[in-house]
């Protein structure tokens, strides 16, 4: 009974993992169907609701990348720290991660839109990366200057055993953007004081709508929800073939009949 038990339990958490895929990959063919099906809007042009826009990356100010050091209107940076595993086998664990945004224009050469990049999906394929050799080649004072722009510290790095790798995503100005949002005309007085001149129309997440920005092509960004898609669907597929072995087993092993119990022998038994 108890090897039963424990299948139903495990045939359980399968089910619950195959659910979060599927779930998952339902909100990618969500978004999917959502790209492909909507129309690109002219800014010359635009009206409020859910729209769909390119053009280029205007800046109306400038962040720093932390890791590259670049110009940017957004940049999310990650940084990964390689610890003993099980079995004398190393694991990369995440040990520190931020991001930051400012407003920024987008122009798609008939007019130009504001964007507010708060609480966007980022769909953003420029990566760079410090690979861990770099790193170690790195000096002592270009190792505390890097930590120091991630937000760590050089107790950190010691605890992390010296090996770290550092990644960052970034929108720099002039990148191509595609950006899917609610449009919404600027307020005479808006709340964060920003009124470019000459710009009537502001992209930005409100409420549960859509919200995508990216430096990819359309044709790009429907790849990726795509491949996506196809790989939570797999592995809901593996997990939901594990449901069905463990509950035939489960069904196997409980048809199974124990061992015969032998009856204690009469004490009286044999007694003259």
């Amino acid at each position: 009974m108890t090897a039963v038990l424990l299948c139903y339990g495990v045939a359980l958490v399968l089910a619950v993992v195959a659910a979060a895929y599927v779930f998952e990959a339902l909100e990618f063919h969500r978004r999917y169907r959502l790209i492909s099906l909507l129309p690109t809007s002219t800014i010359s042009s635009l009206q409020e609701g859910l729209r769909e826009i390119k053009g280029r990356i205007v800046p109306l100010s400038l962040l720093k990348a932390p890791l590259t050091q670049r110009p940017c209107v957004y940049h999310q940076f990650r940084v990964d720290a390689k610890y003993p595993g099980l079995r004398k086998k190393d694991v990369w664990k995440t040990i520190n991660s931020g991001g930051e945004g400012v407003p920024f224009l987008v122009d798609d050469g008939s007019g130009r839109i504001l964007v507010s990049p708060e609480g966007a999906v980022m769909e953003v394929e420029d990566e760079k990366l410090l690979s861990t050799d770099g790193y170690e080649r790195a000096t002592p004072e270009a190792r505390l200057e890097i930590l120091g722009r991630m937000g760590l510290s050089a107790a950190e790095e010691r605890e992390a055993l010296g090996r770290i790798r550092c990644g960052e995503i970034l929108l720099a100005p002039g990148d191509m953007m595609y950006a899917l949002g609610q449009v919404s005309k600027i307020a005479d007085q808006p709340e964060d004081g920003l009124r470019p001149e000459g710009v009537k129309f502001v992209v930005r997440r409100a409420g549960l709508s859509e919200f995508v920005l990216s430096n990819r092509s359309e044709r790009a960004v429907l790849e990726v929800l795509a491949e996506r898609r196809s790989y939570n669907l797999l592995i809901a597929g593996i997990c939901g073939v594990a449901v069905a072995v463990v509950l035939v087993f489960s069904l196997f092993i409980s048809s199974v009949p124990g061992d015969p119990v032998e009856p204690l022998p009469d004490p009286l038994h044999g007694r003259r």
